[in-house]
Formats: structure tokens, sequence, C-alpha cells
């Protein structure tokens, strides 16, 4: 069974959002940018650990963090080679050995605590506490990890995101979260949202 003080979250949020042309992380929905929103949401599920990975435009949105204590910046220097840059910052993390990892992108805005709820509820019944979103090609985040995932990252390169490395996990689960599908990544996406 998880003990949430074993739950460390990670937000993916280093990205340059060219195709979109202003930072999605700052985007705001129901009166809070997408940053806070992550945050509030992994700390209304008492998480106690939130490590928020940035990259381009860091001083801009950091700035527009409440940071406290238990939020933590990690700073991506290699953001623009893609977004296994982003998850490599994860061999970083002090983290014990049979310590779990939720894994969330900054633009699934749709996610709510009852998403996050049933990917843990997903990964308490699996003997390896992995758990991850299915998707039509495959596995993505959210998703929860166990410590054993780091040796997968260290050979990922490019623009590739966990979707590579959980198709060679046997030991993962897999949940349909339907709001997972919606993502922010164009000005389409975003007009989606607000209509």
């Amino acid at each position: 069974m998880i003990k949430r003080h074993g739950l460390s979250a990670v937000i993916l949020a280093a990205g340059a959002s060219r195709r979109l042309g202003f930072p999605k992380q700052l985007i705001k929905y129901k009166a809070k940018s997408l940053i806070l929103r992550k945050i509030d949401l992994l700390h209304q599920l008492n998480i106690k650990d939130v490590y928020v990975v940035l990259g381009a435009h860091h001083l801009r949105i950091r700035n527009n963090l409440k940071i406290s204590k238990n939020v933590k910046i990690i700073l991506n220097k290699n953001w623009s080679s893609g977004l296994s840059s982003s998850l490599r910052c994860i061999l970083n993390l002090k983290k014990k050995s049979n310590d779990l990892i939720l894994l969330m992108l900054v633009d699934q805005v749709l996610l709510n605590r009852f998403d996050i709820e049933k990917l843990i509820s997903t990964s308490q019944k699996n003997n390896s506490h992995q758990a991850a979103t299915k998707y039509p090609d495959g596995l993505g985040t959210p998703a929860i990890v166990n410590y054993a995932f780091k040796k997968y990252l260290k050979s990922q390169r490019g623009d590739t995101g966990a979707k590579i490395i959980f198709s060679n996990i046997q030991s993962i689960r897999s949940v349909q979260l339907k709001n997972a599908l919606f993502d922010i990544d164009t000005k389409k996406d975003l007009a989606r949202l607000t209509n």
C-alpha cells in the first residue's frame, strides 16, 4: 500500500511552448495558472514533496509560483534538447529505494483529484506499485513509478517522453483517465478549453 509520505510528485514544465507562442505554464484556467493548479492539486492530495522542473521562461514562471517548503524547483538547463532532459532531472532526486514518484505534465489541465486518486489506487494493486495512463498508442503520464524507473532514464534523449520507457516495463499497470487525453499545445487547444 502506498503511504503518501513515500510518494513525491514531479511536474514536468520546462518546455518553451513554441506551438502555442507563449508559456503554457502561465495560462489561466478558472482564475489560476496551469502550474499553480497542478501544485494545488498535489497539495489537496497530501503529497508532501512536490518538484517542479522548469527550463524555458523559468524566471517568469518562478515569479508566479507560491514556493513553500514542500515545493522545490529543479532547473533543467538542457530543456531545449527535449522532454527526455526533464525526465533525466529525476536522476538527481535523493529518494529512498522504496519511494514512488508521481510524474505529471503541466498542460493536462482537466486532470482532477479523482483521476489521481484512481491512479494511486491502481498502483496500490500492483506489487511494483507502478501505474501509468493508457493511451491509444501506449502508456504515458500521469504515472506512478518506483525507484527502479531511474535506470531507464540514462539512455533517453531528444523529445521522447516516458511512453518509450513504459513500453519496456513489464510490471506497470494501466489505468484509463479520460481527462488525461486533453492537453494544451496550440491556440486551437486553448480555444477548445475556454469554449
